[in-house]
Formats: C-alpha cells, sequence, structure tokens
C-alpha cells in the first residue's frame, strides 16, 4: 500500500507498506499528483516498510508516468527516505546524487528524528 499525506504547505509524507500492484500504484502517482499541487520548494518523508518488490503492473505504470513523476520532482528539494533495508538506503542515497535539484538522504527506522532535524533544516 502506498499513502500519501500533506502534512504541511510543503511537506509530504508518503508510505510505502508491503507490495504495491498496478492499481494501487496509479492511486498513489495521483494521491501525489493531487498533494503537490502549488507546493514549491517542498520536503518528503518517504518511509519505505515491508518492502516487497512490486507487481510488474506496478512497475509498468511507474515506468509509463516518468514523464509525470519527474516534473513532480522539480517541487520538491529534499527527500529522507527510512527504510531498514540497506540496499533502498543506498539506491535512495545514489538517486539524490544523480536527480538535479533534488537532495536525498536515507536514514533508518532508528534515526527518524535525524531525518525529521535534515528536513526541518533551512540550510
Amino acid at each position: 500500500m502506498l499513502t500519501v499525506r500533506k502534512t504541511a504547505p510543503n511537506r509530504l509524507d508518503l508510505t510505502l507498506d508491503g507490495k504495491l500492484d498496478d492499481a494501487e500504484m496509479m492511486a498513489g502517482l495521483e494521491a501525489l499528483i493531487t498533494c503537490l499541487d502549488g507546493v514549491e520548494s517542498g520536503v518528503m518523508l518517504y518511509r519505505i516498510q515491508n518492502f516487497t518488490m512490486p507487481s510488474f503492473g506496478a512497475l509498468t505504470a511507474e515506468i509509463m508516468n516518468l514523464p509525470s513523476i519527474w516534473r513532480m520532482l522539480g517541487r520538491i528539494d529534499r527527500c529522507a527516505v527510512i527504510s531498514d533495508v540497506g540496499w533502498i538506503r543506498m539506491a535512495a542515497e545514489f538517486e539524490g546524487m544523480v536527480i538535479p535539484g533534488l537532495a536525498i538522504k536515507s536514514f533508518s527506522p532508528a534515526d527518524e528524528t535525524a531525518a525529521e532535524a535534515w528536513l526541518n533544516d533551512p540550510a
């Protein structure tokens, strides 16, 4: 399940919990688009828990929506990724190096306070 919540005018909280199918991916992307409306210089807290590889349909839905996803990412300046899976944290940090204008930092669940501090740091 992918849940998306706008918790402040410039902040979104996403939670990916378990396996996604194509319908859940599309619903999550639609919620993300809606929540990002009007956001500029936003921050995002992305929790990934109980990770299971998404279905083929979910991956296809994501690939088909890559242009929209890239446009949405332009509204976000920082993203803190919280996961207990090491390779997910490493992949998130790599994405932060290759996506222009988006700083991504990863944290373990025990470091959620540090993730919040990093997102709230005005620097």
